[in-house]
């Protein structure tokens, strides 16, 4: 019986070999395209799902609120949360974690074991040196053996021509024992770069730790280093509460004491190669040196959790030890693993309650209040709702699928098209058989065999095609989508999907077909019904009103991001590279940069250099509502929250920045000390200045009883993406560590990053680099590509939105070329009657056209207001964005309307141009 259907569907298939493959070809794109996009959104929906309580485990967002209006969002808390939490809500909350991210230069410790028999000594002269530092004007020494003394033990400078210069100090008798110290150069405390054995007090301190008397390792620094930016530290509870499988070491106790760390298998791998990790040293930046004692499994792909080293929160309490009762720092983010049944709603409730106990009375003040809520692990990937989360809007995922799932649909609907456009020849074809004694059951049957069979066939050659595609796929989105025959949920809704749309697609042709009457066709007088062609209008209605809709929206989207890409941004992104400021240094660090800074700029390509805390498309440093004001002003209505970052006197020339008055901060002011402030024009709004000549000579209040003179005010510009409003921001004096901007000459083209010049320039800055912050890993990107790559979602998800766009459109037109093919063989004897008459071919093709146009416009009336309202939510994620133009929507309609068009026609045309006698010869 199976081989009888398969063979009668065979022969069907081949009797129309064109509309076979119009069939196969559409199944097997839909198909293909749809399993691409249900694995991007399997892949984002399922975040973190591997976890073993996912269901219970939630992150803690804050969202702050100044005079009644919403400040920001963010899921960098307090640190005081989760120990309070468990402390006080114990019966809703299992577990909690903070997590704290570093980043900076790890390198791995050699220690070498002293012979522990040697008899120790009871006292015994000791040398302590500091070298470099030759143009400092005092430098001391204090620590424990002589009660941190500030000014009592003063080095001594070694001035000899030839030899390195140095600094140093002999204690003559030092009894045995452990002791800790530092130097103070020119009144600035720091650890000896030369020791790498350190020590927290225990009162927020990192010292020096000497032992004398006393057998210890050799410590030696390995000259391999890196640059490392997922580093964390985190509570013990981390490795507990979360399903990161454990390779060595306990998950239990691997992260309990100070100063010990757990990599990840690829971090082990890389710095100790085959070599067993655990019981091993490395040292981060000169300050801390970490025990490894365990190493955990890489994090999954779609984990929101990417992380390489997870250094114990201990060694922060150790060096902060009020971190379990501090509400003012917004460094941290904390997890909780809720009991069963415990509230989301009620733990963040307490959150409040605790904040307010706090913080209650200092945010009354700024007129402020904290809301707090907890967000399911599960939601972080897709929803960007906080300001350290990824910009991906989950609506946009599932809209992705719901148009992958909408070109299915379509597909089959063709099929249904295209098969009713035979009705007349697989009428006369069912009646033959129903008289030769074909139950209605069996025709049914046979009917339902040919869209299984072009099932079949479409989805092996689909997963053909999907295995072809997914490495280019994975580069493009940066994804890793693979396809697991072990997603049994995934594969059984891909295969039920199939299989519904092969009986719903099979079924109502085979109903019709096999309800017909015998006689009629036989006598060649059977035609299809009202229902049967009010279904087909109906279908083809449908399916263009979901390509003009997907026209709409895919014009709008590339027109936001043409505007994106052509914005003013308020300075300029061109042709220049930023570098990562060193943050290992010896010696002055503003000298060091200096001699960087001068190097430089005797290039020929360089055309000026300048220093930042952060560059246009990273995150400037804020603080909170209310903590910086204006000096005598008192009004609540001014506290808000204030970028502050830190420039060089070349920064804001450097790139261009207009100033609407005042003027730019001068060498000489270039100081951690320094009184002066450069705010942009929202700060300046924000703190009640009527103009931006008002504001000089002003001066603001910060938070640590500095004040500061308001030099000048200069133009708002975007230092985020336009997803983001633009920030007040206040400028200081001094930069700290974080980038070095180098501009080049205008006259460089083309390309920079790969220009061959460019290379070489490259090379040459590299080699200053190199040569005056020796020991750092050189790290540049070209600023252009940094910048856009925030807006990489948003032309990722537009090129997918095109890609469907095109494939819909396409695959609606199969559907009207099968609309057309029925209607035009209806209409054959007509048409030789009207050519006999003397009808022209134009007038015969708009004859056949007005009707299909007729759906096309119902359909642009349909889709219209679908595609404005979704173009607007769309556009809500960017504060800056383009108006939704009348014109954009009458452009899809009428593209939708040329391409019904154009499809009709060459249908029409064809028997058009037909001999009539061919058409009348049966009559």
């Amino acid at each position: 019986m199976i081989q009888q259907y398969l063979t009668y569907t065979l022969r069907n298939l081949r009797r129309r070999p064109l509309i076979t493959f119009i069939m196969l070809f559409g199944l097997t794109i839909s198909l293909a395209t749809a399993l691409v996009i249900g694995l991007y959104v399997r892949y984002d929906a399922h975040y973190d799902d591997f976890h073993q309580n996912a269901e219970r485990i939630f992150r803690v967002n804050e969202e702050r609120f100044v005079n009644g209006e919403s400040q920001y969002k963010t899921a960098a808390t307090y640190p005081a949360i989760a120990p309070q939490l468990k402390a006080e809500a114990h019966d809703q909350v299992q577990d909690a974690a903070r997590m704290f991210h570093r980043s900076g230069i790890v390198t791995v410790v050699k220690v070498v074991k002293q012979d522990s028999m040697l008899a120790p000594k009871t006292a015994e002269a000791v040398t302590v040196r500091l070298k470099g530092f030759e143009n400092a004007q005092k430098v001391m020494l204090a620590g424990t053996f002589n009660n941190w003394k500030a000014n009592e033990i003063a080095l001594v400078s070694n001035s000899k021509s030839g030899e390195a210069h140095e600094w140093s100090h002999t204690f003559a008798n030092l009894a045995k024992g452990k002791y800790e110290y530092k130097f103070i150069v020119d009144g600035e405390w720091m650890t000896d770069p030369g020791n790498m054995r350190r020590v927290n007090d225990g009162k927020g301190n990192t010292n020096s730790e000497l032992w004398v008397g006393i057998p210890q390792p050799k410590i030696t620094l390995q000259p391999v280093k890196f640059r490392e930016e997922n580093i964390f530290y985190t509570d013990a509870s981390f490795l507990t509460m979360f399903s990161f499988p454990m390779l060595s070491g306990k998950s239990s106790d691997a992260l309990v004491r100070p100063n010990t760390v757990v990599l990840t298998a690829s971090m082990a791998h890389k710095y100790f190669g085959s070599e067993n990790p655990v019981g091993q040293f490395l040292d981060f930046e000169r300050d801390e040196m970490w025990e490894v004692t365990g190493v955990v499994q890489d994090p999954p792909p779609n984990s929101r959790l990417r992380f390489d080293f997870l250094v114990s929160f201990a060694t922060c309490e150790a060096a902060k030890p009020d971190l379990r009762t501090n509400w003012h720092r917004y460094a941290y983010q904390t997890y909780l693993l809720l009991k069963p049944n415990a509230s989301p709603e009620a733990v963040a409730t307490t959150i409040g309650k605790l904040c307010d106990r706090s913080e209650g009375e200092n945010l009354r003040r700024a007129n402020a209040r904290e809301v707090f809520s907890l967000q399911s692990i599960r939601s972080l990937e897709i929803t960007s709702n906080t300001k350290t989360d990824p910009e991906t809007s989950a609506e946009a995922v599932w809209a992705l699928g719901v148009i992958a799932l909408l070109l299915v649909i379509i597909v089959y609907v063709n099929y249904i098209n295209l098969t009713t456009a035979r009705f007349s020849e697989r009428a006369k074809n069912m009646s033959i058989r129903k008289i030769m004694g074909a139950s209605r059951a069996s025709l049914i049957r046979e009917f339902l065999a040919e869209p299984f069979l072009l099932g079949g066939v479409a989805f092996l050659l689909a997963l053909g095609l999907v295995e072809l595609c997914l490495p280019l796929l994975n580069s493009f989105t940066e994804r890793s989508l693979t396809l697991a025959l072990s997603d049994t949920f995934f594969w059984s809704l891909v295969l039920g999907v199939i299989l519904l749309g092969a009986v719903v697609s099979g079924l109502y042709p085979a109903l019709v077909f096999s309800s017909s009457n015998p006689t009629l066709a036989l006598k060649g007088n059977l035609r299809a019904g009202f229902t049967m062609q009010f279904v087909r209008k109906a279908l083809v209605v449908g399916q263009f009103a979901v390509s003009i809709a997907l026209i709409g929206g895919a014009l709008v989207m590339n027109r936001q991001l043409r505007f994106v890409a052509e914005k003013d941004l308020g300075f300029d992104v061109t042709k220049t590279m930023i570098i990562t400021a060193p943050t290992l240094t010896s010696g002055d660090y503003t000298m060091n940069y200096t001699a960087f800074k001068n190097a430089v700029l005797q290039l020929p390509a360089v055309r000026s250099v300048a220093a930042s805390t952060a560059v246009p498309g990273t995150q400037v440093g804020s603080f909170g509502g209310g903590q910086i004001k204006r000096l005598y002003d008192n009004d609540p209505a001014h506290s808000y929250s204030y970028d502050v970052g830190g420039v060089d006197y070349d920064y804001l020339p450097s790139y261009g920045m207009t100033f609407l008055a005042g003027r730019n901060f001068r060498q000489e002011e270039f100081s951690p000390n320094s009184q002066t402030l450069i705010i942009n024009e929202t700060a300046l709004k924000l703190l009640g200045f009527r103009s931006p000549n008002e504001a000089i000579g002003e001066s603001l209040k910060f938070p640590w009883t500095k004040t500061a003179k308001i030099i000048g005010v200069v133009r708002d510009f975007h230092q985020a993406s336009l997803h983001e409003r633009i920030k007040p921001l206040i400028f200081t004096v001094f930069p700290g560590r974080g980038f070095f901007s180098v501009k080049l000459q205008q006259h460089v083209g083309g390309n920079v990053s790969n220009d061959a010049s460019m290379q070489q320039t490259l090379k040459q800055i590299q080699a200053v680099y190199d040569r005056v912050f020796a020991g750092n890993p050189f790290e540049v990107v070209f600023l252009d590509d940094f910048f856009q790559r925030q807006y990489r979602r948003d032309f990722e998800f537009a090129a997918l939105l095109n890609g469907l766009t095109i494939l819909t459109v396409i695959i609606a037109c199969l559907g009207l070329i099968g609309l057309a093919a029925f209607t035009t063989e209806q209409r054959t004897k007509e048409i030789g009657i009207r050519k006999v008459l003397g009808a022209s071919v134009a007038s015969v093709i708009g004859l056949l056209s007005k009707d299909f146009l007729k759906l096309v416009l119902l359909a642009i009336g349909i889709a219209t207001p679908l595609a404005y309202w979704l173009a607007g939510k769309w556009l809500e994620d960017f504060a800056y964005r383009i108006e939704r133009s009348w014109w954009v929507f009458a452009l899809a309609g009428a593209v939708a309307v040329v391409i019904a068009f154009v499809t009709v026609a060459s249908q029409a045309w064809r028997t058009a141009r037909s001999n009539p006698v061919n058409a009348l010869r049966s009559e």
